[in-house]
């Protein structure tokens, strides 16, 4: 099981993956024969649970341009996936 979180766009590293450029990677990439999508933006984040405790993967950003530096979108998470092995 693979999962991923695309980064939003940042000055000087381009647009982030559309949705078909990363089914594409999935299937000619890794080779999978089914994907799923989740509701992405600003509360989108991975935090992956080991032997040392919990690491979160990426940081949690703003889709308003106008927001500042650091800024953690408020609110509550409706919903999550959690897995575990």
């Amino acid at each position: 099981m693979t999962f991923t979180v695309p980064p939003k766009p940042q000055a000087g590293l381009g647009l982030p993956p559309t949705l078909n450029q990363l089914g594409e990677f999935f299937r000619d990439v890794l080779g999978a024969t089914a994907a799923m999508n989740f509701d992405g933006g600003e509360s989108t984040e991975m935090v992956l649970q080991g032997a040392s405790g919990q690491r979160i993967v990426n940081m949690l950003t703003s889709e308003n341009n106008e927001a500042p530096d650091g800024y953690v979108p408020s609110g509550v998470v409706e919903n999550y996936l959690k897995i575990g092995f």
